[in-house]
């Protein structure tokens, strides 16, 4: 839906005749083509009738004209057939890119009446109006816009063809021949991106020429070891473009992950990281999503790529870091955290790591964890112990690269290979030789070479660059490895047998070591485990990539992105779909390209290569960041994602309905529609006060509206236009009753005005009516039944609605100034007109100022402003869902899919979905409901219509929207 349509920027108001004898009084406007008249600016004195008839003195002048009265007022007379008289109103103010001259209605320089309409003022800024550049009809081809009178092209774009005609045809940023500047092509197996040309996935420019491309064709991923951006096949050797490259290594000379311990051509790409994850030549620039998530005790943290982070679950002593102590079943941002990279969630505590190489910690310090160098931080805590409720930075401690939480301390590994630690000390847990506790940080001693770090309550281990582990604090299990099945060690000792670890993982009396070949091999006594003081091969594990543990069960992250988990699972911990422990690994149901695994105490979480966070199992401390949440969940959910969605619009904001009732709104708030009680911006989903039962909701420029169970409508907002049916014009941002409407089945929010579909297939509409959109003459804020039957659907638009009767045929009124009413004229009606050339429609749906139509064999057809008469949609078959938007129009097909157009020439398939069942186009951006209930989108984001917080202004990526 547009803002206002061009030609409706200047709205002239023309008084009824009065009533002098053989005048009619109701002022009809039928000599004016149809024009419409409005409220009477004025009447009494200026308002007379006239063609010489008893009581109408002389007429102004002959037929429709304007006479001046001042340079800023002037009256305009009409025609009056009913009565043949003259109706005269005096309007003050004169029409933009008017002037009021020598007793007539011109233009200003610059400015031209292009639609033949002057009371509607000069609305062709010559200089700009890209449909009318220097002279009427002179439209600039697509990508270009009007400068100064003469066609420009957009930036990014040119005219590469030379013909301005048809526009600027070339994206300089995209085109492989023309790429950066016309004429400069891309060779064979490179595309271009960003004006640069870069090798297509699999390919590599190995001999740095240019000319002819990326000819080298790249071979599949290993591991990079040794940290170089190289395949290496030993740890040792270090393979580039000019290497014999043995079958089943990297043949490139870089890691296209940037940061990642992997070479992996061909993943998924990550969203919103600005880096190249898949090899494909692309920077993902996306909208910020989770890079880091990390599960403790009861409660769990996730860090974005842009450097913020949120924190949901158990709030005691303030260790969610938002500033409060209140639980929160939903993610909350971390306060005064913008440059994470990193989290670990403690027990009682949580600590950041920064970009600076520093770390900031919130939550319990009654032990000195958080490593401030004192315990006083707050007396608001809980259990009178102290704490802090916001993060803050642990003084003098620099160069960290890695942290890990136990239970109440906290170890930090520096970029020259030591490693320190602070908090409590049972068992000497913080290595340096003592059991005292410290608030401060303290190195281990003789740990200078360290590359991992790994916590649990009584014990901490390291990983060495030579692949060897070292271990200190409690053995009571013989989880330090040393051979030894008591006691304790307040210093590192040796795990025997272990020479090539990449990574360890600690339980509450076990560890295990991930080695180079993918085996884990571990000690000490878990369930899984016969108690062992040496490290032995856990059976059933193969090529894994990094190992988490719990109190009661555990998980794998394995090379491929899936994820093994074992242990206890009454709750749904393993994330198999069942509450059946085992004691052998299982694979989590429906988790592929996953990046980090964490596991807390019942519950799971990991972080998938497109940037959600997914978390299953016990949820009785809402620890898996849902609301409402259930007890438990067998089954991995997106965190923070608008679940259990059952349908969703997209206007200026954006609304969903949830499967409870609930209605959800985020974006543009500045007259209330979003419905929450108040009237600021949110880009995160808010909740619509005091709406509990909806079954369908519409969201359009300034206002709201949903249907209900019981059959009634409310709306919120702003009344501008009778909107919300009222008549005020005022604000309301709660939800208010639509008297006298009920025994709805169905609602359409158009721009303007609104239309329902009633029991006995009668509609009814309110609002805005200045080109008999609502389907009766005049206007009324009360809603009007409209004359007509048997309609199986209906929407609402821009300036028109439409419906389908039960015939299947589709028929359209209100404004047809650019043929969205589909029967070949530009003539308004307020009376249903018949769409030419559609039969067979299912469902309908009305836009700006175009329509589409759904029809029985699942094929689109389309009509107005972009297409002229109805014409079938090439490419879009089994369609279920269609929507269309200010400029848009997008249809859901039976395959889940999604397909979105502007014109017939320019079909896209939306990348990147999951399985939709519903769809939505808007003012500038799209949404779509998702098999499992979520809601994604994308498009224009600068004002949070797409629901993944402000960053960023525009994704094309279908984004995971954010729950409240």
């Amino acid at each position: 839906m547009r803002l206002l349509l061009p030609r409706l920027v200047w709205l002239l108001a023309v008084s009824a005749c009065l009533g002098a004898g053989g005048c009619d009084q109701k002022g009809s406007n039928e000599g004016d083509g149809g024009r419409p008249s409005g409220d009477a600016v004025e009447t009494g004195a200026d308002a007379s009738n006239a063609d010489g008839a008893s009581g109408c003195p002389e007429p102004c002048v002959a037929g429709d004209a304007l006479e001046c009265i001042s340079a800023t007022e002037y009256r305009k007379c009409e025609w009056d057939n009913s009565a043949r008289c003259y109706n005269r109103a005096r309007v003050t103010g004169v029409p933009p890119g008017t002037s009021c001259v020598a007793g007539s209605l011109q233009c200003v320089e610059g400015f031209a009446d292009c639609d033949g309409y002057i009371w509607g003022g000069c609305e062709a800024d010559l200089a700009k109006d890209s449909k009318n550049c220097g002279s009427c009809g002179h439209s600039c081809g697509p990508n270009s816009a009007c400068f100064d009178r003469i066609c420009t092209c957009n930036g990014g774009f040119h005219d590469c063809d030379g013909l301005l005609e048809n526009g600027c045809e070339t994206a300089l940023a995209a085109d492989p021949l023309n790429c950066g500047a016309c004429g400069v092509a891309c060779g064979d197996h490179a595309g271009c991106d960003g004006s640069t040309c870069l090798c297509d996935p699999g390919f590599g420019n190995c001999d740095d020429d240019d000319a002819n491309g990326c000819e080298t064709a790249l071979g599949t991923a290993f591991f990079d070891f040794d940290g170089d951006g190289f395949g290496d096949p030993d740890n040792s050797t270090s393979l580039g473009c000019d290497a014999q490259i043995p079958d089943g290594y990297v043949l490139d000379n870089r890691d296209c992950d940037d940061d990642d311990e992997y070479i992996h051509p061909g993943a998924v790409q990550r969203c919103g990281n600005g880096k190249d994850d898949n090899c494909d030549g692309q920077r993902d620039l996306g909208r910020p999503c989770a890079a880091w998530v990390s599960a403790g005790k009861d409660h769990a943290c996730r860090v974005h790529t842009d450097g913020t982070a949120a924190c949901w679950g158990t709030n005691r002593n303030g260790k969610l870091g938002n500033g409060k102590l209140e639980d929160s079943g939903m993610p909350l941002p971390v306060h005064d955290i913008a440059d994470a990279t990193a989290v670990a969630a403690g027990a009682t505590h949580t600590c950041f790591l920064l970009k600076s190489t520093r770390v900031a910690c919130t939550g319990d310090n009654s032990q000195g964890q958080l490593g401030l160098g004192t315990l006083e931080v707050s007396d608001e805590c809980d259990l009178g112990k102290t704490c802090a409720l916001v993060p803050v930075e642990a003084p003098g401690l620099s160069g960290v690269v890695s942290i890990a939480t136990g239970v109440s301390h906290t170890c930090a590994l520096k970029d020259n290979g030591t490693v320190h630690c602070w908090g409590e000390n049972p068992s000497g847990v913080l290595g340096d030789g003592t059991h005292d506790p410290s608030a401060s940080p303290l190195e281990v001693p003789g740990i200078t070479d360290a590359i991992a770090v790994s916590t649990s309550a009584s014990h901490t281990c390291v990983v060495l660059s030579d692949g060897t582990i070292r271990c200190w604090g409690s053995n009571s299990s013989g989880q330090l490895g040393d051979g030894a099945a008591t006691g304790e060690s307040k210093v590192p000792v040796k795990v025997t047998g272990i020479d090539s670890a990449v990574a360890v993982a600690l339980g509450s009396y076990h560890s295990c070591a991930v080695l180079r070949d993918g085996t884990v091999w571990c000690w000490g006594q878990a369930p899984f485990l016969n108690q062992s003081s040496v490290p032995v091969e856990f059976p059933g594990l193969a090529n894994v990539r990094g190992l988490s543990f719990g109190p009661i069960h555990s998980c794998a992250l394995n090379m491929d992105g899936t994820v093994s988990c074992w242990g206890d699972n009454e709750f749904g911990a393993l994330g198999d779909g069942t509450q059946i422990s085992r004691d052998d690994p299982a694979p989590v149901k429906d988790i592929v390209d996953a990046t980090l695994v964490s596991v807390g105490d019942g519950f799971s979480c990991a972080v998938i290569a497109d940037g959600r966070a997914m978390c299953w199992g016990d949820n009785q401390k809402e620890q898996l960041g849902w609301s409402p949440q259930p007890d438990y969940e067998s089954f991995p959910q997106p965190v923070k994602s608008l679940s259990g969605a059952t349908q969703v619009s997209a206007g200026y904001h954006t609304c969903a309905v949830r499967s409870d009732g609930g209605v959800f709104c985020w974006g543009e708030n500045f007259d209330g529609q979003l419905g929450n009680g108040g009237m600021t911006p949110s880009a995160e989903p808010v909740q619509v006060v005091g709406i509990d039962n909806a079954i369908a909701v519409g969201a359009s420029y300034i206002h709201s509206c949903a249907l209900q169970s019981d059959g009634g409508v409310r709306c919120w907002g702003r009344d501008y236009y009778c909107r919300l049916g009222m008549g005020t014009g005022g604000w309301y941002p709660e939800p208010m009753p639509v008297e006298s409407v009920s025994g709805v089945v169905k609602l359409s929010v158009g721009y303007d005005h609104n239309c329902t579909l009633h029991e006995d297939a009668s509609v009814t509409c309110w609002g805005g009516n200045l080109f008999g959109q609502l389907g009766v003459e005049g206007h009324d804020c009360t809603p009007v039944k409209l004359p007509i039957a048997d309609v199986q659907d209906i929407s609402a638009g821009g300036m028109f609605t439409c419906a389908i009767l039960k015939d299947r045929t589709v028929r359209c009124w209100g404004d047809n100034y650019r043929g969205q009413l589909g029967d070949s004229t530009t003539n308004n009606s307020a009376l249903p007109v018949t769409v030419l050339d559609v039969e067979g429609a299912t469902a309908i749906a009305a836009g700006s100022s175009s329509a589409c139509a759904l029809l029985s064999d699942k094929r689109v057809k389309c009509w107005g402003e972009l297409y002229g008469t109805a014409v079938l949609i090439p490419k879009v078959v089994g369609a279920i869902s269609l929507s269309v938007g200010m400029e848009d129009a997008c249809a859901a097909t039976e395959n889940g899919a999604v397909f979105c157009w502007f014109t017939t020439s320019n079909i896209r398939d939306t990348p990147g979905m999951w399985w939709v069942t519903q769809v939505s186009s808007g003012a500038g951006h799209q949404c779509a409901v998702v098999r499992t209930g979520g809601v994604v989108c994308w498009g224009d984001n600068r004002f949070g219509a797409l629901g993944v917080g402000t960053c960023p202004e525009f994704s094309t990526v279908p984004g995971t929207t954010y729950s409240i």
